[in-house]
């Protein structure tokens, strides 16, 4: 039996993309014999009621002890080096003190530190956002992700989400081609077997008329969403008269530096026709996407794009960026557009709206696709990384 130590330091946050990762290949690596699976956590605080119940139901778990300086020195060392910092980030010699001798060790996000006496060593590789759009983060975020990528060399695997992840490693940090490895990401389980609530008992309980017709977009809201963009392209939408029904709803949580979209908003002139939820439960996106006309992306850059494959899981016609990983995703399923072209976006979301036919010829051609992407062939990916060890 192999010993397997993951990162689980994300599962302390709502469901959301690298949570809903972490999450759901524990989920399939649990019930798999040959491995003895430990999870790393900071505490045992979640978010989440049904992760809260699998960690402690389900899995082995290693608290992370924080480590503090004794000598006057270090302890000046560390202030310089982690000042202006908003979060206390891990040190490496916490999270050697985490693993176990001889474990193969998966880092995910936050103990990204390669572990000397583990068995093997890989790493998640999401997305450059912060080297490549610094502008759009907090620092602490920034300054976390480059010491990551400082890390990289220590690694033995690198496991990248998407091509385009996998691209940007090697031509902006100079990783060898032959030290990553692909693997696509799955949808939760929840659009496996989806719930669909109707229209007149659902979308009341997100302050939208059950007989409008609406387009939604999903992502938390912060600027490398592109939301202001988003909000051009339905503008230009609404500048048609017969498009002034029509809903935009955006679903995610609040980020940050909304400042600029705070201003923007005060003067927009369709304000009665947006609608933003907040965070919505997992189990009610499917409800969501579904009676959507259609899902618009408008991101400037991801490592993947979660949402565009929920979307066609849910057979919502999809118009996405042209940009990084998005077209990857969704193939030829949906309509691709410069996240710089409102009016080229708003034309795509008009031939979805005005052409039923269409419309469905992209549902159906979406949930096809979406099939190609599972959580069960990630994990069988990983497990012969750890088989080959």
């Amino acid at each position: 039996m192999k010993r397997l130590t993951i990162d689980g330091f994300v599962l302390r946050f709502p469901r959301t993309g690298i949570v809903n990762h972490v999450y759901n290949i524990l989920v399939e690596l649990v019930n798999r014999p040959d491995f003895d699976i430990s999870v790393l956590l900071e505490d045992h605080n979640f978010t989440d009621p049904e992760i809260a119940h699998f960690v402690k139901c389900r899995l082995n778990s290693r608290v992370v002890e924080r480590i503090e300086d004794i000598d006057a020195l270090g302890r000046i060392k560390r202030l310089i080096r982690d000042r202006n910092l908003a979060a206390r980030l891990a040190r490496r010699e916490e999270v050697e003190s985490a693993v176990a001798p001889g474990d193969i060790y998966q880092a995910t996000d936050w103990y990204h530190y390669a572990v000397p006496h583990a068995r093997y060593n890989l790493l998640m590789y999401y997305d450059l956002t912060t080297r490549l759009y610094s502008n759009f983060h907090e620092h602490t975020n920034v300054v976390k992700e480059k010491r990551k990528e400082q890390s990289l060399k220590d690694f033995d695997r690198i496991i990248a989400i998407s091509n385009s992840t996998k691209n940007d490693l090697i031509n902006h940090v100079g990783v060898s081609e032959e030290k990553i490895t692909t693997i696509y990401l799955g949808a939760d389980r929840a659009y496996d077997s989806p719930r669909i609530v109707s229209r007149i008992d659902f979308l009341p309980q997100y302050n939208i008329d059950h007989g409008c017709r609406y387009i939604l977009s999903v992502g938390t809201i912060e600027p490398r969403k592109n939301i202001i963009g988003i909000l051009e392209a339905f503008k230009a939408l609404l500048s048609e008269p017969n498009y002034r029904d029509v809903r935009l709803v955006l679903s995610g949580p609040m980020g940050w530096k909304n400042d600029s979209l705070s201003k923007y908003m005060d003067e927009y002139p369709y304000q009665e026709n947006i609608i933003f939820t907040g965070y919505v439960n997992l189990h009610d996106m499917p409800s969501l996407y579904r009676h959507a006309e259609a899902f618009v992306y408008l991101s400037f850059y991801e490592g993947f794009g979660l949402p565009i494959l929920e979307a066609m899981k849910s057979s919502c016609p999809v118009v996405c960026s042209n940009t990084s990983s998005m077209p990857e995703v969704l193939g030829e399923c949906g309509e691709t557009v410069s996240p710089h072209s409102p009016d080229e976006a708003a034309a795509a979301l008009a031939r979805i709206l005005d052409d039923p036919a269409y419309a469905d010829s992209l549902r159906f051609s979406g949930l096809v696709r979406s099939r190609q992407f599972t959580w069960a062939k990630h994990v069988e990916r990983l497990v012969e990384i750890y088989n080959d060890v």
